[in-house]
């Protein structure tokens, strides 16, 4: 089976961090707030394995996780994610305070001390009393999420033990577990790593409380694994209800409180379930910590209480309690809220509540232009346009009733797909990135599980049929729409007319990130100085590509490498001073011609999909192109799910379709310098004169062949006997120059001559070419040959030759 751990995606430790201060402690829980994660699953199949990664992921820092993912994750939000239909076959108790000495004590009355098992002691076990632990068991047979919590529930409502530690929560409406119930549900994390000291010692250190212990260890028993089903068969779990409520009743009497149901409602409007009529309860401790404003109830310790601080309309909890809307549960902390966030408001204009359409004006820091916009948190539609005076802002506040306008804020307004956040008031940025109303509809756990027929056609016809080309541009795509970065790879897509280039763009990729956040440009606006349309780009298709057609081909392509690769770009717009911004933009380069680009030979950014000589109507009817429409939604869910590879996105992809291009767009010095630093002797092979004419006549034709036949000669013999095998050879400055002559009819000086291919990248230096002979400049490299090669050189070169 498989087990997941989690770190966090900057490699901040998921352990509590404990501090002495006035010789009081304090514990920090920073590690429950962090959102992005990456996975590792691991292969467990027995209780060695289990204590193996646990004791590994915990030295990291790690997290385990109860459930598994529906795919790994990467550096991203875990929520929404969790397969929650897999049964589980390991258990995990959590003992926290039990008044015993080890964990044989607590289980023995459990029936479990002679079970093999791992203990893993929590971060508070030594610094509060009683036993405080994670006791990992394998299980017999795998169990759903349902059955083992409701399993867990009776266990704590019939064992005489656990039954006698009963109590309620700080609220009063639930019951507190004394072996906690929420360890059965999948999207838990166990936290297994040790936690930090500051001005204070470790009780798991050597002469210490605890420090005769592994903070996690081994334990055997008799059995291998817990016998899961019998303790199901022997559990009346349809009783579970009835023995809750009767427990509840029982100690809310105690406590002098009245008898009450636990009814759950939901409120459609916070999308959240409830439960409906709780007792109120007064706050007595608050703390705000990264992002979120902890509670401590009626006296309780743990600040197992929380909203988010911008939203405080529902408390959750760590306690395996239902969420309560703040108004019914803490009334007077519900009152105070709404007056702050009414000052705020009247203070700010603040827009954080998303009850209804937001409406606001500005002054764009980079253009100085006045800008009114509106924005719908519901939808995500937004909008931001320019006016041409303040009396336009006027007019506008009065129209929408805003009150008088008193001051016009200055504000940055940057792109960025990465962040979510739209009006940022405390940094003075508004966000021009819009997700598409697909974008906000994607849901992975709806993903098909290939991508939508009518899409796939397109897309597998314009990377010319080819299946790697087609598994690499979808993960190309799928990075640019999870992660919101540039990939700093671009895509060639080239072939006849009607290839549907153009479908790919205007009824895939545009209703897909949304219009103007994919786009198409024409080859002459890469010539022209401004780049206003990178501006909000994440897609950029350049249409009719074509070296022959563009002016100062060698400027534009080196424009080109820089938005593809650099995060910061300088950005003129036109009646605008020039400024630098972070760019976000990944490049489709689409053409009709065999030379649409040019292509160095060390190039480490572009992908050629091979040439398709087919169009897209020869495969495609004209009444399945409405479909591409309706498959939209499916494609967004399919590339939400997808598990994205994202050095793959970021590596180009090798092949014969790009090695055609770097052939065509290349120059004849280039080309023989690329075969000279490979060692393509074919390359030079294929130079030598064929056909009936038996190559050049003149005598100084004739000298240059002959001269260039010598320096072929001289590397067939090098590479005889060593056929595939990579062999170092010399040549010297005058064998290279050789080449050139014959090959380009070049004569140059040796000065002039190396400096020359110094452009090209061929460097000479000091070397002796053959054994005994004086040192001279010359250019070593590594050549390889096929035996298919060197026979055809034998059979081109006669003996007399």
């Amino acid at each position: 089976m498989k087990i997941t751990f989690l770190k966090e995606a900057e490699d901040r430790l998921l352990s509590k961090q404990y501090a002495s201060r006035n010789g009081v402690v304090d514990a920090s829980n920073y590690f429950q707030q962090y959102n992005r994660f990456t996975s590792f699953e691991e292969d467990v199949f027995t209780i060695e394995d289990l204590h193996k990664q646990l004791v590994v992921h915990a030295e990291r820092g790690h997290a385990v996780v109860k459930g598994n993912y529906v795919r790994p994750l990467a550096a991203e939000s875990r929520a929404g994610l969790i397969d929650k239909v897999t049964p589980t076959q390991w258990l995990c108790l959590d003992f926290d305070g039990a008044e015993a000495l080890t964990a044989s004590d607590v289980l023995s009355p459990l029936g479990m001390a002679n079970v093999d098992r791992v203990v893993q002691y929590s971060a508070s076990h030594g610094i509060k009393p009683g036993l405080r632990c994670h006791v990992f068991m394998m299980l017999n047979a795998p169990v759903g999420e349902t059955l083992l919590k409701q399993w867990l529930q009776w266990l704590n409502l019939t064992n005489p033990v656990l039954k006698a530690s009963m109590t309620l929560t700080k609220t009063g409406n639930s019951l507190k577990w004394p072996l906690d119930i929420s360890l059965a549900e999948s999207h838990r994390l166990i936290y297994i790593a040790p936690p930090k000291f500051e001005n204070m010692v470790d009780p798991f250190s050597q002469g210490q409380p605890c420090g005769h212990l592994e903070r996690i260890m081994l334990e055997r028993g008799d059995l291998r694994s817990f016998d899961i089903t019998g303790a199901i068969a022997q559990s009346e779990l349809q009783q579970v209800n009835t023995l809750k409520d009767a427990m509840r009743d029982e100690l809310r009497a105690k406590a002098g409180l009245r008898k009450k149901r636990e009814n759950l409602k939901h409120i459609a409007k916070l999308n959240v379930y409830v439960q409906s009529n709780p007792d109120s309860c007064t706050v007595t401790g608050i703390k705000a910590e990264r992002g979120f404003v902890y509670l401590n109830l009626n006296g309780g310790d743990s600040w197992g209480y929380f909203h988010p601080e911008d939203n405080f309309e529902v408390i959750q909890n760590f306690k395996g309690e239902p969420a309560y809307l703040t108004r019914d549960l803490l009334p007077d902390y519900y009152t105070e809220c709404v007056a702050a966030r009414k000052q705020k408001a009247a203070s700010k204009k603040d827009l954080s509540d998303k009850s209804a359409v937001k409406r606001f004006v500005f002054t764009d820091k980079q253009s100085g232009a006045y800008c009114k916009g509106t924005w719908d948190p519901n939808t995500e539609r937004r909008e931001i346009d320019p006016v041409r005076s303040r009396e336009q802002l006027v007019d506008f506040h009065k129209q929408y009733g805003l009150g008088d306008l008193d001051l016009v804020p200055e504000m940055a307004t940057v792109f960025a797909p990465t962040n979510s956040k739209f009006y940022d008031l405390e940094n003075n940025q508004i966000n021009l990135y819009c997700p598409s109303a697909y974008k906000v509809a994607a849901k992975a756990a709806q993903a098909p599980s290939v991508v939508p027929p009518t899409i796939q056609k397109v897309l597998r016809h314009v990377t010319g049929d080819d299946e790697e080309a087609y598994k690499r541009l979808v993960n190309w795509i799928a990075y640019i729409w999870q992660y919101g970065k540039k990939p700093k790879t671009a895509w060639v897509l080239h072939g006849t007319t009607g290839t549907g280039k153009g479908t790919l763009m205007e009824q895939i990729l545009r209703p897909l990130f949304g219009p103007g956040q994919a786009t198409e440009i024409t080859s002459e606006q890469l010539a022209e100085k401004y780049n206003p349309f990178l501006r909000k780009a994440q897609i950029i298709a350049v249409d009719e590509a074509d070296t022959d057609g563009m002016p100062n081909v060698a400027a534009i392509a080196a424009k080109l490498k820089n938005w593809i690769t650099e995060d910061q770009i300088t950005m003129r717009e036109m009646h605008k001073n020039a400024f630098h911004t972070q760019n976000f933009t990944g490049f489709l380069i689409f053409s009709n011609q065999q030379n649409p680009v040019l292509i160095d030979y060390e190039d480490r950014r572009i992908s050629v999909a091979p040439r398709q000589e087919r169009k897209l109507l020869d495969i495609m009817t004209v009444r399945e192109f409405p479909k591409l429409e309706h498959e939209l939604q499916d494609f967004a869910n399919y590339l939400q799910a997808y598990q994205v590879d994202v050095i793959e996105a970021a590596t180009p992809l090798d092949n014969q379709a790009k090695r055609d291009i770097q052939m065509t767009t290349s120059s004849s010095p280039e080309d023989i310098v690329r075969a000279l630093k490979s060692g393509d002797f074919r390359y030079f092979l294929d130079l030598l004169p064929s056909g009936v004419s038996g190559g050049p006549g003149g005598v100084g034709d004739i000298l240059k062949l002959g001269n260039f036949k010598k320096v072929l000669h001289h590397v067939y013999g090098e590479l005889v006997g060593a056929a595939d095998t990579p062999t170092d050879i010399r040549l010297a400055r005058d064998d290279i120059h050789s080449i050139f002559e014959y090959a380009l009819n070049w004569n140059h000086p040796p000065v002039k001559f190396g400096k020359i291919v110094s452009k090209f990248g061929l460097r000479f230096a000091p070397m002796r070419v053959r054994a005994g002979q004086p040192t001279v400049r010359g250019f070593c490299s590594k050549w390889t040959a096929t035996e298919e090669d060197l026979q055809a050189y034998r059979d081109i070169v006669t003996p007399a030759e």
